[in-house]
């Protein structure tokens, strides 16, 4: 029986309060304990998730072996395959010369291959997402295997993820249909995509799959005893001293002492060649420039006690290559592209690789007083005398009297004494080199005064005049032969850079200091900035006026008078000093050396004509 409203305390209202509450929660549990049981319930009924072999079949039984794979097509897009192929002595790529291939990189990608899974749902079977990802039949990787029979084992279309650390695969055929990805962990450089080895483009590149590995001139770390260089028409050979440590010999173009440190870096830059690609085979060396080459090394050691001779011949050089030939006994007949940068550290100038002395021409510190160099019908002769008190310059007698420019004579001076050359060992005919001094035609003298031995009952040691001589002859691969004969010591013959021998022999006019005056005389816009008296002159009038002030001079007016009159260059009466280094344009100081002392010529240049006179 229902208690009336009016009879419950508020006691009572409250207990009720709390039951009903009681009562929901506990229907809201038994709700969600039976919806995690039937959860449990239908997840047991439901098969469990198993990631499927990218090959097909299962783990234990794939649908096909590595050793089923006798063809491998890599390409993308539309691109022509690049093709692997099984023989029975390895792998091969067809198109690059049927050249050997890496086995350790395609036993990788088939590894990588054979234990790829994909998930066993797609991740979607949306085909427009296929250009994300990298899938479309025209953008994809494409990996084909097939067996020797010409069977198509497997054809995947590979893409990967925006962090290329994930592969997203699809099968050619779209069976199943949609884009999987790879299970298991990969990463940026263990994909299958990265096993693919292509190139920042997508394609593949056939060189990166080839074994180079048959390429090697000699072992690092070989003794080698006998090395010869061809370089056009310098040749080279050396022989390493049995009874040394790291000493080379050169015996040819001539008998001398080796640059032992330059002529081992040769043999250390070819012990760590390595080839970069193939460049074809023995039948393609007219093409590549191997056929008549003039560029080779060889070199000859012993390997278990055999002696080998390896040859390696340069050629064709090509984007940074340059294709080469390697013969020698254990080398097969393939040509190969070499980095570029090994010919500068083999093919070096003659004095690389011959060990330089001092010419010994004069001692450091004399004070060199007289100097004659010929050059054939050029001759200068200077000698240091006092000019005032005890002060002391140079005068030239020859090509004509002159002051001498100091600067130019004492940097020839320096460079004389600091010349290093090939000494030659072996003896040789001084006439037949051209440098006997009857039959040479270029050489240079010095001469100097040094204190004798004191004598007794002398107050000061007379000076004893020396002289030294370099005498200039043949030419041989790039070096010029020189005797040194020098007082008191017995003559040597060296062997000279030619650049450097060059650098010594300049116009003995330059070696001079003249002043001079000059008149110049120009025309309407013959240069920028050109400012005749007569502002309209032509080129003809100009002519005309330059004779009729020669003609004056002639007939023997004032040179000063002239100048101050008619010249259009600055300061109307200005004296020039014309050295090596005055800076002048080359005609007008050319003509001041040649002129005699109170003579006067014309020469044109850039600026017009000049009438000028050398007047010390």
């Amino acid at each position: 029986m229902t208690q009336p409203a009016a009879d419950i305390t508020p006691d009572e209202v409250i207990s009720r309060q709390r039951n009903r509450q009681v009562t929901a929660l506990t229907v809201v549990i038994l709700v969600l304990a039976g919806l995690v049981w039937l959860s449990r319930s239908a997840g047991q009924q439901e098969q469990k998730f198993e990631p499927v072999p990218l090959v097909g079949g299962t783990a234990d039984s794939p649908a096909f072996k590595k050793e089923d794979v006798a063809q491998i097509e890599i390409w993308s897009g539309k691109d022509k395959p690049m093709v692997l192929v099984r023989t029975d002595g390895g792998w091969r790529v067809p198109g690059r010369y049927n050249a050997p291939a890496d086995r350790n990189d395609i036993d990788a990608l088939l590894t990588k291959l054979f234990d790829a899974k994909r998930l066993g749902r797609a991740s979607t079977e949306d085909t427009s997402k296929y250009v994300q990802y990298q899938l479309a039949d025209d953008d994809a990787a494409h990996l084909r295997l097939q067996s020797e029979a010409g069977k198509e084992l497997l054809h995947l279309l590979i893409g990967r993820s925006e962090d290329n650390a994930r592969d997203f695969v699809r099968l050619a055929n779209d069976d199943p249909k949609g884009i999987f990805e790879l299970a298991g962990p990969g990463g940026a450089w263990d994909t299958l995509y990265s096993r693919l080895q292509l190139d920042v483009g997508g394609k593949p590149e056939p060189k990166r799959w080839l074994d180079l590995s048959s390429f090697s001139v000699i072992e690092t770390g070989t003794r080698v005893d006998r090395l010869t260089i061809q370089d056009g028409d310098r040749g080279f050979e050396f022989r390493n001293d049995p009874l040394a440590e790291n000493k080379w010999d050169v015996t040819l173009p001539r008998a001398g002492e080796g640059e032992s440190t330059n002529i081992q870096a040769v043999v250390n830059a070819l012990a760590n060649l390595a080839a970069i690609d193939v460049a074809g085979r023995d039948v393609d060396a007219g093409s590549l420039g191997l056929a008549d080459s003039r560029r080779w090394v060889t070199l000859e050691y012993l390997q278990e006690s055999r002696p080998v001779k390896a040859t390696l011949t340069f050629g064709t050089v090509k984007d940074g290559n340059v294709a080469v030939q390697l013969k020698s006994s254990n080398q097969g007949t393939l040509l190969y592209w070499v980095a570029e940068y090994v010919l500068a550290r083999v093919f070096r100038k003659t004095g690389d690789f011959i060990r330089r002395v001092d010419l010994g021409l004069m001692p450091i510190g004399v004070d060199v007083d007289r100097i004659r160099v010929a050059d054939g019908d050029k001759i200068l002769e200077a000698d240091k005398r006092v000019i005032a008190g005890s002060l002391k310059d140079w005068r030239i007698t020859l090509p004509s009297e002159g002051k001498g420019d100091r600067f130019a004579i004492s940097n020839l001076l320096t460079t004389l004494n600091s010349q290093r050359g090939h000494k030659f060992n072996d003896p040789a005919d001084h006439v037949a080199v051209g440098v006997a001094p009857s039959v040479s035609r270029r050489f240079i003298e010095v001469g100097w005064a040094e204190k004798g031995e004191k004598k007794e009952g002398e107050e000061s040691p007379a000076e004893i005049r020396r002289t030294g001589a370099l005498y200039f002859g043949k030419t041989e691969q790039g070096e010029i032969a020189v005797l040194v004969r020098v007082t008191d010591k017995e003559d040597a013959l060296f062997w000279l850079d030619e650049e450097v021998v060059n650098e010594l022999f300049v116009d003995p006019v330059e070696y001079m200091n003249v002043k001079v005056r000059h008149i110049l005389i120009t025309w309407k816009d013959k240069f920028e900035g050109a400012m005749p008296k007569d502002p309209q002159r032509t080129e003809a009038q100009a002519r005309d006026l330059v004779q009729k002030i020669l003609d004056r001079l002639a007939a023997g007016e004032d040179f000063v008078k002239l100048q101050v009159e008619f010249n259009e260059d600055g300061v109307a009466d200005k004296v020039y000093e014309v050295s090596r280094d005055a800076g002048l344009v080359k005609p007008f100081a050319d003509l001041s050396f040649r002129l005699g002392l109170d003579k006067w010529d014309q020469v044109e240049t850039q600026f017009g004509i000049h009438i000028i006179k050398r007047v010390e």
